[in-house]
């Protein structure tokens, strides 16, 4: 696979979803060893692509770990889930915690939402129920505080 070909491929991944630097990295490096045609010079393609990726905007993580950031918010998870699923996305945690200390999230009332959305208003009729929405929150990937403040 030459420069050009896994460069569309690149531009491809890209204009169909947003990946972090070191995600997309993964996808071609598996994209190169399906291909099987490796050559010495194969492995110098993979950073020539991905900087000129990044040279031309393509690839951005400070603007991927914000779009990624914004859809755990609007899908009501909780900060240490958030952070779980950036990590495994490739985000370094320097860029992770600029980007948790840039965003104003109150994550009581988050908690709150999510609560209200799955269980509504009402509060638990027993212990039972109490542990089983507590158990939601932190598969939600709430902390211990943020849901000890709702009981």
């Amino acid at each position: 696979m030459d420069e050009k070909q896994l460069y569309h491929y690149a531009i491809w991944l890209l204009g169909r979803r947003e990946y972090a630097g070191a995600e997309l990295t993964r996808k071609l490096k598996r994209k190169i060893a399906e291909k099987q045609e490796t050559s010495p010079t194969e492995e110098h393609v993979l950073p020539r692509v991905m900087a000129r990726l990044t040279d031309s905007q393509y690839l951005d993580d400070t603007r991927s770990i914000a779009l990624f950031f914004q859809a755990g918010v609007r899908k009501l998870h909780g900060p240490v889930r958030i952070r779980q699923e950036l990590r495994q996305k490739g985000f370094g945690g320097e860029l992770i915690d600029a980007v948790f200390s840039a965003q104003e999230t109150d994550w009581f009332e988050q908690a709150r939402e999510a609560k209200m959305k799955k269980f509504g208003e009402s509060s638990p009729a027993d212990y039972k129920e109490k542990q089983k929405q507590m158990r939601y929150l932190m598969y939600r990937g709430f902390t211990s505080d943020q849901i000890y403040e709702l009981y």
